[in-house]
C-alpha cells in the first residue's frame, strides 16, 4: 500500500513538472522578425501573450487578425502582403491569431490563406496610426481554434 502511494505521488509530481516545462515554453514572447526590410510580429495564443504582443506591436501601422466566423480565433495563417506594383514585401506563416507589420505608407495587397482558402484585401496603410483588417472564414471546427 504504501509503495503504491508513493508510485502515485512520483506520477503526479511527473505529471505537474511536465505541464509547468509546457506552460513555460507557452509563454514565450513571441519575437519580432523581418521579412527582407520590413519588421512583422505574430502569435497572440491566449491572453497574455495577446497582451505582449499588442504592446511590442504599438509602434506597428498594420494589424491583421484571423478567426472563424463563429468568433473563435484562429491559430494561424499564412501572410503574403504586396505593394501597388506587385512587390513581395512579406511571406510569413502567423504564429496565431495576430499579425502585427511596420510598413512604409501605401497601398497594398494583403493575402492570408488558411484551411485551404485565400482571403485578399486592398488596403492603404498610413505612416501613423494602426490600419486592422480581420478576416473571418467559414468553419466551426474547434480544433482550428484558440482562445
Amino acid at each position: 500500500m504504501k509503495r503504491k502511494m508513493i508510485l502515485t505521488a512520483a506520477i503526479l509530481f511527473t505529471m505537474g513538472t511536465g505541464a509547468s516545462v509546457y506552460a513555460q515554453d507557452a509563454s514565450e514572447s513571441p519575437q519580432v522578425q523581418t521579412f527582407g526590410e520590413v519588421a512583422y510580429v505574430s502569435g497572440g495564443i491566449g491572453l497574455e501573450e495577446r497582451a505582449r504582443l499588442r504592446s511590442l506591436a504599438v509602434d506597428d501601422n498594420l494589424a491583421l487578425s484571423f478567426s472563424l466566423q463563429n468568433g473563435h480565433y484562429l491559430g494561424a495563417a499564412e501572410v503574403s502582403i504586396k505593394d501597388d506594383k506587385g512587390k513581395e514585401l512579406i511571406e510569413a506563416a502567423s504564429d496565431g491569431p495576430l499579425f502585427f507589420a511596420k510598413l512604409p505608407a501605401g497601398r497594398y495587397v494583403v493575402e492570408a490563406t488558411a484551411m485551404g482558402k485565400t482571403i485578399t484585401r486592398a488596403v492603404n496603410v498610413a505612416s501613423k496610426g494602426q490600419t486592422q483588417i480581420f478576416f473571418s472564414w467559414a468553419g466551426s471546427d474547434r480544433s482550428q481554434s484558440t482562445s
